[in-house]
C-alpha cells in the first residue's frame, strides 16, 4: 500500500534510526556494506511505500540514477526470499516506517517534503536568468548536492605522485623555484560564494545538538544569501 505522507526523507529517517546510520551517509557516495544495505532498504521502502517513481527516489537518495533503485529493489526482494534473518529485520524496520506514517495522519502533521536538487537544477538551467526564482532551502538542497557527490576522505583511493624529473644542469634557478600549476578542477577553481556555503554547510553539519548550532546555522544562511546575491548579479552580465 502507497502513503501520500511519507517521503523519502521520512522513510530515510527511520531506517537510519534503526541501523545507526545518517542521512548524510545514505544520501552520500560511500559505500560501505553497512551503508549500502541500509540505503538499499530506503529504496525498497520508497518504492513500496510512496508513489514516487525509480528516477525520483534515486534523485532523492544523493542524485543516483533509476538502474540503482531497481537493482536495490531486487537485492532486498531477495534477501528476503532467501535470509530469514534478514526478513525479520526488514519487517521490523518497515512496521517502524508504518507506525511513523499512522502518526502523521493521526496528528494531521504533513512531513517536510522532498526537495528534488536536479528538477531545481534543471528549472534554473531551462529558465531565463532574469526569471530565476530559487528558494533559501532550495538553495541549501542544492549546497547539500554537491557537498554529498563528494567521496568521502576514507574511500578516496590514494595516488601515488608520479616521479618529477630532475631539472636540467642549465636551468635558471627562476624555473627552478616555480611552483607546479594547480591541477584541473581545484578548489580555486570554485566561485568563492560556493565555497563558502560548502564550508559553512559542513560548519553546520558537525555542530548539529551542540551550542554551536544556532551560530553555525547563521552563519550557513549568510553564505545562502550571499551566492543568491552572487547569483543574480552574475545573471545581469550574461548576453542573451
Amino acid at each position: 500500500m502507497r502513503h501520500h505522507r511519507l517521503t523519502v526523507r521520512s522513510i530515510a529517517q527511520v531506517v537510519g534510526d534503526y541501523y545507526g546510520i545518517g542521512w548524510n551517509d545514505l544520501s552520500s557516495v560511500r559505500r560501505t556494506a553497512s551503508i549500502v544495505r541500509a540505503r538499499q532498504v530506503v529504496m525498497f521502502l520508497c518504492r513500496e511505500h510512496t508513489t514516487l517513481s525509480l528516477p525520483q527516489i534515486g534523485r532523492r537518495l544523493g542524485g543516483r540514477d533509476h538502474t540503482t533503485v531497481l537493482h536495490a529493489c531486487r537485492k532486498i526482494e531477495s534477501l528476503r526470499a532467501i535470509d530469514p534473518e534478514f526478513r525479520r529485520e526488514y519487517r521490523e524496520v518497515e512496521s517502524l516506517v508504518l507506525e511513523r506514517e499512522a502518526a502523521l495522519a493521526r496528528d494531521l502533521i504533513v512531513p517536510e517534503p522532498d526537495i528534488d536538487p536536479f528538477e531545481i537544477a534543471s528549472r534554473i538551467v531551462a529558465a531565463p536568468t532574469s526569471d530565476w526564482s530559487v528558494t533559501i532551502p532550495e538553495l541549501r538542497a542544492l549546497a547539500h548536492a554537491v557537498i554529498l557527490r563528494q567521496p568521502a576522505p576514507d574511500e578516496v583511493a590514494p595516488v601515488r605522485a608520479a616521479p618529477v624529473p630532475a631539472a636540467p644542469p642549465k636551468a635558471r634557478k627562476e624555473e627552478r623555484r616555480a611552483p607546479p600549476a594547480a591541477p584541473a578542477g581545484a578548489a580555486s577553481a570554485v566561485p568563492m560564494p560556493v565555497q563558502r556555503v560548502l564550508k559553512t554547510y559542513r560548519a553546520f553539519e558537525n555542530a548539529r545538538f551542540s551550542p554551536r548550532e544556532r551560530g553555525e546555522r547563521e552563519a550557513f544562511e549568510r553564505a545562502l544569501n550571499a551566492l543568491s546575491i552572487h547569483l543574480n548579479t552574475e545573471s545581469c552580465h550574461v548576453k542573451h
